[in-house]
């Protein structure tokens, strides 16, 4: 996920997703970039990560070291580097090997 920074992002929602990063790479799926200049820091209005399956079984954070996102209702396998969020879980949402829901799992 990356916002062009030299504009002010505002009201991203990132709702109803499964998110999966299987490679083992020490990596973050949310982060800020920079394109060309500096912009603006980021600021909780610009998005929120919600009601979204984050599965990282190999490695990587989900937020980036210098900013979190508001994030709230999701299930997280793997490293928030974050508190968890309201509603927030951490377990593992046992995914089949096609990434869908295997039968009995949250």
């Amino acid at each position: 996920m990356a916002f062009n920074t030299t504009t002010t992002p505002e009201n991203f929602t990132v709702d109803h997703n499964t998110i999966i990063r299987d490679r083992d790479e020490d990596s973050e799926v949310f982060t800020n970039f920079w394109y060309r200049q500096d912009g603006p820091d980021p600021q909780n209005s610009w998005m929120t990560v919600s009601n979204n399956i984050i599965n990282l079984p190999n490695g990587g954070k989900v937020f980036y070291d210098t900013y979190q996102w508001p994030h709230h209702n999701n299930v997280i396998n793997g490293d928030l580097n974050d508190d968890l969020g309201s509603g927030d879980i951490q377990a593992d949402p046992d995914l089949d090997d096609g990434y869908a829901l295997s039968p009995g799992s949250l």
